[in-house]
């Protein structure tokens, strides 16, 4: 990613921003943090913070700036066919993972998920958003892969909604 294309990054997320009549420090530090780490050769980010704290606006202007092909919400975890077809795209954005509380006692079926994506997906870039915080440690194969490539991000601000 060049400066030309960190530049229309920027636009991008200035242009969504203004949409909702507000601009967050904290969300353009994020959004800096994800150019960087794509910049040094990171393929994944994550992005998590509390409900209403920008992670999908921050994640939507790299989104805008990037071809991508294939955006997930609320993916039903069971189905792994889903994933198998997904994870072949070039840039993929998996937005809320563990999103439904309802959900929160299946966390090992979001951990197996993550693991299947991270596994599979040597390729191409992957953005997730998260309301919890990955933490790799522990699984000492996810930590290695994650350690090589993955960009955590964590937005620390109270909801904005």
């Amino acid at each position: 990613m060049n400066k030309d294309t960190f530049l229309e990054l920027t636009l991008a997320y200035i242009r969504r921003s203004v949409k909702m009549y507000y601009d967050v420090p904290m969300q353009r530090i994020a959004l800096e943090k994800a150019f960087l780490a794509l910049s040094s050769g990171k393929r994944w980010i994550w992005v998590c913070g509390t409900i209403g704290s920008g992670k999908t606006t921050v994640c939507n202007a790299i989104a805008s700036v990037l071809p991508y092909t294939h955006t997930v919400k609320g993916i039903n975890i069971r189905e792994y066919e889903i994933l198998k077809d997904i994870i072949q795209y070039k840039i993929l954005f998996i937005d809320d993972i563990g999103k439904n509380p309802e959900r929160i006692n299946n966390m090992g079926d979001y951990i197996n998920t993550i693991e299947y994506i991270l596994h599979n997906r040597d390729k191409g870039i992957t953005l997730f958003t998260s309301q919890f915080k990955f933490n790799p440690n522990n699984d000492y194969s996810l930590l290695d892969r994650a350690k090589e490539k993955m960009e955590i991000i964590e937005i620390k601000i109270p909801s904005l909604r």
